[in-house]
């Protein structure tokens, strides 16, 4: 049986042959993106540089209550306008040598502050730009 990798991904640094060459901001027809651009080389010595969106932004969190919670989570929208939340771990692999993130990723619902709020109160919150926060299935 295959390894399900659904809504999981692990992050590791650059290899050495990549690095992070500038960052801005683009405009595309009246839409702003912040934009990465990596260098990496290619198998034929030639050399790439790739084009990265941001989608996202993570923080840091406390884990001073649960010791199992995500050390970085935020949300994202994923390129198919999808609104999602990211969770990271600070692993380390098996042998010992390779430090890591490992991420999930899951469905964004909005925090309730208060269980006993009014869901109008709620919904009305989020169009004025409160956080979205959702917890993440582990």
């Amino acid at each position: 049986m295959d390894y399900d990798n659904t809504d999981r991904g692990s992050f590791f640094k650059p290899r050495a042959d990549e690095s992070l060459l500038v960052q801005g901001k683009l405009n595309s027809e009246g839409s702003e993106y912040r934009i990465a651009i990596v260098k990496a080389s290619l198998p034929d010595g030639g050399t790439a540089r790739d084009v990265y969106v941001k989608v996202g932004t993570m923080y840091e969190n406390d884990k001073s209550l649960n010791e199992k919670a995500p050390d970085f989570s935020g949300p994202v929208t994923m390129p198919s306008q999808e609104k999602r939340r990211i969770a990271c771990w600070k692993t380390i692999s098996k042998d010992g040598n390779t430090k890591f993130l490992s991420a999930r990723i899951g469905d964004s619902t909005p925090r309730v502050e208060e269980p006993a709020r009014d869901q109008t109160i709620v919904e009305h919150e989020s169009v004025l730009g409160g956080e979205d926060v959702d917890d993440i299935p582990f």
